[in-house]
C-alpha cells in the first residue's frame, strides 16, 4: 500500500520509468571511501531520504530547490547524488563514529543543509 506522501515521487518515477533499485545501484556505485560504515548502513539512512525525495528531512525551501533541479534535468539521479554529498559533507564527524547509532545521530538532522551549495561543492570541486 502506498502512503499518500509517496504519491508525487511514485507518479514521477513511473513517468520517467525509473525504479528505486536503480537508485540503490547508483548509490552503491559512488565512492564512499571516506565513510567508515558498511553499505547497508549507508543505505539505511540514505534510502529513506531518497524514498521521500528528502521531503520532511530538508527544509521546505530546500526541497523545492531540489525538485526544481529534478524537473529541470528530468531525472531523479540527483537524489542519490545529494545523499552522497551529504555523507561527504559530514565525513569528518562520520570518521569518528564507532557505532551505527553514532552515525544515525550525526545524520539525523539535515534540515539546515542547503541543497545547491552541497551539490555544487560535491560535483564541481574536490569535495569537502
Amino acid at each position: 500500500m502506498i502512503k499518500w506522501q509517496w504519491l508525487p515521487l511514485v507518479s514521477y518515477m513511473m513517468t520517467v520509468k525509473v525504479s528505486i533499485l536503480s537508485f540503490v545501484n547508483y548509490i552503491l556505485g559512488i565512492s564512499f571511501d571516506c565513510i567508515p560504515c558498511h553499505h547497508i548502513h549507508r543505505l539505511k539512512i540514505a534510502f529513506k531520504w531518497m524514498m521521500f525525495a528528502f521531503s520532511g528531512y530538508l527544509g521546505p525551501e530546500e526541497v523545492l530547490l531540489l525538485w526544481d533541479k529534478i524537473m529541470a534535468y528530468n531525472s531523479l539521479e540527483i537524489l542519490p547524488v545529494l545523499a552522497v554529498a551529504i555523507f561527504s559533507f559530514r565525513k569528518d564527524n562520520l570518521m569518528q563514529a564507532k557505532t551505527f547509532q553514532n552515525v544515525e545521530r550525526i545524520m539525523a538532522d539535515i534540515s539546515q543543509l542547503q541543497v545547491i551549495p552541497l551539490l555544487q561543492s560535491y560535483l564541481f570541486t574536490d569535495g569537502f
